[in-house]
């Protein structure tokens, strides 16, 4: 699935909800940071860029460049030799990033993003109608 395609079902269902660009950008970067750890089992290496106007997502994968018997972490570090291949420029200390594409999770995560993002958007919605009705608190209400 393209990530423009996910997108554009985020953005369905957070105007069927009439959401704002904001809290519907939190809630996609947090989605995403959540896939992320569960493949990764961290998100510090990575950074989410969202655009909701062209409806498109970039991740990019931030790696520090380590000598080739230095590597601890293959998810924050890259071999040199590694980098090499991408760019003869990256040296020890250098960061190299490179982007993910959503297709890459795999169907089954893409599936569960949706599902989160759905459930984000109702607890969203349950603290919206707690928040009105705390401020009512020893009102009397009628009911029609």
């Amino acid at each position: 699935m393209r990530s423009e395609d996910l997108i554009s079902s985020f953005g369905e269902i957070a105007r069927s909800k009439d959401m704002d660009r904001d809290t519907l950008q939190l809630i996609v970067e947090d989605v995403f940071r959540a896939m992320l750890r569960k493949r990764y089992g961290s998100d510090e290496a990575f950074e989410i860029i969202f655009n909701p106007k062209q409806g498109d997502i970039q991740i990019l994968h931030i790696q520090e460049v380590v000598g080739d018997w230095e590597l601890v972490d293959p998810v924050t570090e890259i071999k040199r030799s590694e980098a090499k291949k991408i760019n003869e420029g990256f040296d020890v200390g250098d960061e190299v990033a490179g982007e993910l594409d959503i297709s890459d999770f795999g169907r089954r995560a893409v599936m569960t993003a949706r599902q989160t993002f759905r459930q984000r958007i109702s607890d969203i919605e349950k603290e919206q109608v707690y928040q009105e009705y705390t401020e009512r608190i020893g009102e009397i209400v009628v009911g029609e």
